[in-house]
């Protein structure tokens, strides 16, 4: 028969087995937090957990931040940058102006960033249509070379269009990229009226010509003028009232207009319509010029062209 062992040993035995066991539960339990807590602060740089970047601080805009592209008008409405590790990560709100009558693509490929003699590709995954006579804003991305300072954003259209150059120092302004621009389409346009007053422009048998009103609105890449002109039809039969009408000449050259209107004039009766011209953007000086009957009157346009 096997020797029975006393109680008192089968108790001190049974204590000494759970003690281990107890250990290990208190050893956990008091550790789990710590781990958990050191686990969720390492850094991103330590390729543990998921990126993350310091917050995004507004950048300063350029008072003159519109550029044009035949009926497409882009405003930067405002713009931000924040600091991840290598790279920085800049944003821009802009707002495209759709002034034509048919869809037009507003995307990443109509954007670069030139900075320190690299051409970045937005990288924002923007890709979206804008009806025609419809305005639209969207944020574009850049994941631009960590500490850089300025650049210039390009606008593409096969070429480059326009630079707008932009300084990415931030202020103390918190972001304001993903809030939507209340303005309308002209808040941040730099517009002048050349003439106060309709100025007679040329007066024939059947024709005459007014001059309702001459407006200049700047742009990064063009000072872009619109003549308002009211044509009268003294005679019986219909006028068509088109490009040839009225042209501009600058230092001599002439210039036929991007947009004009297109319609026939009844006899004995009047329309008004808008004849656009896309000049340089130093233009000081134009001279409108009518074809039928021949005229012609300079304007100044230096105060706008500064």
């Amino acid at each position: 028969m096997p020797r029975l062992l006393p109680r008192k040993l089968i108790a001190w035995l049974a204590l000494g087995a759970a003690l281990p066991a107890a250990a290990m539960l208190l050893w956990r339990g008091t550790d789990a937090p710590e781990r958990q807590t050191a686990i969720s602060s390492v850094s991103p740089d330590a390729g543990v957990g998921v990126r993350t970047t310091a917050p995004a601080r507004a950048i300063a805009l350029p008072r003159l931040a519109e550029a044009a592209n035949g009926s497409l008008i882009y405003t930067v409405l405002s713009g931000d940058i924040a600091p991840g590790g290598d790279t920085s990560f800049l944003r821009l709100r802009i707002r495209l102006s759709n002034e034509g009558s048919y869809p037009t693509n507003f995307w990443d490929h109509s954007f670069r960033f030139a900075a320190s003699g690299q051409i970045v590709a937005a990288t924002g995954g923007l890709n979206t249509l804008v009806d025609g006579h419809t305005i639209k804003q969207e944020v574009i991305a850049f994941e631009l070379p960590a500490g850089t300072a300025r650049g210039t954003l390009q606008l593409v259209a096969q070429n480059v269009i326009a630079e707008i150059p932009l300084d990415l120092t931030t202020t103390d302004a918190p972001s304001g990229v993903d809030k939507v621009d209340a303005g309308d389409a002209l808040a941040r346009a730099q517009v002048a009226r050349v003439t106060t007053d309709a100025v007679p422009l040329a007066k024939g048998q059947d024709f005459s010509y007014t001059l309702e009103r001459l407006v200049a609105r700047r742009f990064v890449n063009t000072l872009r003028v619109i003549a308002t002109i009211r044509v009268s039809n003294h005679g019986p039969y219909p006028w068509y009232f088109g490009p040839d009408a009225i042209r501009i000449a600058i230092d001599g050259q002439p210039l036929i207009a991007s947009t004009w209107p297109d319609v026939l004039v009844p006899g004995v009766s009047a329309m008004t319509g808008d004849f656009v011209f896309d000049t340089p953007p130093s233009t000081a000086r134009i001279t409108l010029r009518v074809a039928a009957p021949q005229a012609e009157m300079a304007f100044d346009l230096a105060p706008v062209a500064r």
